[in-house]
Order: C-alpha cells, then structure tokens, then sequence
C-alpha cells in the first residue's frame, strides 16, 4: 500500500499487507454461501421463516415467476415453511419508479412469536414480629398436645 505511506521493502507495509491479507481472508471464511436446491438447477441461499432470497438458475424459457413459483413449492413438500405458515410468496423487485428489475425473489413471514411469558408472581411480604409469635406460639400447643 503505497498510499499508506510505506516502502514496498519496509517491515511495517509487509506487517500491514499481511494484516490486511489476514482481514480478507477472515471475512471469506467467515461468511459461508449455502445455496438450497428446490429443483430443476434452482437455488435460494436461504430457505425458511423470514426468508428473502433471490431464486438462482430459473431454467431458460421459464418465466422468473413460474421458476420461483415451481421453488416455492418444492421447499414447501421439504416442510421448510411449516412453523411460518406453510408457504412462501413470489416478489418481483422494483425500482423507486415501480419498474421492475431483474430477478425474482422467494420470501416467506416470520416465525409466529412465543405465547407471552406469565406475569411474576408478587413477592410474600415478610410476616410481622406478632404474626411470627402467633405461628411459634401455634406450633407449640400442637407439639405439647401430641
């Protein structure tokens, strides 16, 4: 990087190369591409609830809508869409114009959020020094009576 302001054969612009070698490899590894089959050469990225993924290899001579359509169909018998109701939906993207662009685009809702917790159960209040005598006092007459 000579625009850092380093010589090609200085110790700080290879340590600084390497670095920055060492970063981009990170990011590499560190985002994985899983592409999902959902037939005829199809792909999504990701497939489930809350998915919004571009549909991959719509075979030529099928429309972006049919491919998507057939790919929705296929996760859906693979039961990816159970738990979010049972099936995706089909969207063509658009331009701020509203013309649409290229490519089509699987989504499906999201997971149905958990029941609401209970609320918390109201602290005991501690009992009171004549309540506790009470209680003692009580204890005692059962044990000198058995």
């Amino acid at each position: 990087p000579r625009g850092a302001g380093c010589q090609p054969q200085t110790a700080r612009c290879s340590k600084l190369a390497g670095m920055a070698m060492l970063a981009i490899s990170l990011s590499l590894a560190t985002t994985p591409s899983v592409e999902i089959d959902c037939g005829s050469g199809m792909t999504v990225e990701a497939a489930g609830c809350g998915m919004d993924a571009q549909v991959m290899g719509v075979p030529d001579g099928t429309s972006w809508e049919d491919g998507c359509k057939r790919c929705n169909e296929a996760l859906a018998l693979k039961g990816v869409f159970d738990p979010c109701g049972g099936s995706g939906r089909c969207a063509l993207p658009t331009d701020r114009f509203g013309r649409t662009t290229y490519g089509v685009w699987l989504k499906a809702h999201s997971a149905p959020s958990p029941p609401p917790s209970p609320p918390p159960l109201a602290p005991e209040e501690p009992l009171s020094r004549d309540a506790l005598y009470l209680a003692a006092a009580a204890l005692a007459a059962t044990a000198a009576t058995a």
